[in-house]
């Protein structure tokens, strides 16, 4: 038994689509509230599109439902310490609107996935000091 209601449609699991250089603007709208501060959108865009041609850099767009829901990104590096290719998580944010329900902790899951996917030994998530509810 799966605990929903009889006749209550299933809710679709949160996916992560490859970003394209049109989510430009959506993913600068939330980074600037994450940073709280203001990001030139051209060079925003500009800087966006030249690191989705990056191999090192992946971005994402949360999903559900079929709607945009929020930002991650994973940076690939190769570290001698570690004998192999390191993923890190640079930045993850969720729509204010959809913070609450777990989105946050199924993207990290699915990033977690991609990186094992893509070959990476160990997973790292990169925290601001000031952030102290995203630790």
């Amino acid at each position: 038994m799966s605990g929903i209601p009889a006749g209550r449609p299933r809710a679709s699991a949160p996916r992560l689509v490859p970003a394209k250089a049109e989510d430009a603007e959506y993913a600068r709208v939330l980074l600037e509230a994450l940073e709280e501060r203001s990001f030139e959108p051209a060079a925003f865009a500009a800087f966006f599109a030249a690191n989705l041609r990056r191999a090192e850099v992946a971005y994402f767009i949360l999903e559900e439902e079929g709607s945009r829901r929020g930002f991650a990104s994973l940076h690939f590096q190769p570290l001698l310490h570690h004998l192999g290719t390191v993923a890190e998580i640079q930045e993850l944010v969720v729509e204010a609107g959809a913070r609450g329900r777990g989105l946050g902790g199924a993207a990290l899951r699915l990033l977690g996935a991609e990186a094992e996917r893509r070959g990476a030994v160990l997973l790292e998530v990169a925290t601001n000091l000031r952030r102290l509810g995203a630790r």
